[in-house]
């Protein structure tokens, strides 16, 4: 593949956040930059060759709307470690899991960090079952409270509660299931960790 630093500068790295949120046509991406068709669209041939973009054809369309609609190919991460002993950069495809594990790697508090993770991986088994899962900020200072949308009324079963420590911090992880009705009274203080259907997106409420 091409340097792959060059696939996330400027208006590529802009175009890449935006179709993130939704598929859009290039005139979409060149109001929403405020930059000229133009530089969309030798960013939009320069992320289609890397395969990180596809186009789509719109057949039989209104007067008025987009011939072609952008969207992501996949869902990648780009990835630089620089440790001790341990140099490397790769862009690699996300599963789920793979995508999870990002967003609660980007939550900044570290202590947070590490009950999620606990959280995830007793969910892993349930996802299937499952819509949304996140992390409720607004938790005790002595719990972890994870809130579970479930795809159909209501979930089979649930991991059971448990209690982890973390460099001395003890913590009891509780999981709960909510629709989403309720769920979208506290969207504030709720911090995704698996939203497939962008419920919450990857906003942080810290």
């Amino acid at each position: 593949m091409m340097e792959q630093e060059v696939l996330f500068t400027s208006v590529k790295w802009d175009v890449l956040q935006e179709l993130s949120q939704s598929d859009k046509s290039p005139i979409e991406l060149s109001s929403q930059n405020s930059t000229s068709m133009s530089n969309i669209s030798q960013a939009l041939r320069f992320l289609e060759v890397a395969g990180l973009v596809r186009s789509k054809r719109i057949p039989n369309r209104d007067k008025g709307q987009p011939r072609v609609i952008y969207s992501l190919q996949k869902d990648f991460a780009y990835l630089v470690v620089a440790a001790k002993g341990f140099a490397e950069k790769k862009l690699i495809e996300l599963d789920p899991r793979k995508k999870s594990l990002l967003r609660i790697w980007l939550y900044d508090d570290e202590t947070a960090q590490f009950f999620m993770e606990e959280a995830l991986n007793a969910l892993l088994p349930f996802l299937d079952d499952i819509s949304g899962v996140y992390y409720d900020t607004h938790s005790s200072s002595n719990k972890i409270s994870i809130i579970v949308l479930p795809k159909n009324e209501k979930l089979k079963k649930l991991p059971s509660d448990t209690t982890k420590t973390f460099h001395g911090i003890k913590k009891r992880i509780e999981f709960s299931e909510i629709k989403k009705e309720e769920a979208k009274k506290k969207i504030s203080s709720l911090y995704a960790i698996y939203d497939p259907l962008k419920f919450r997106g990857g906003e942080k409420s810290q």
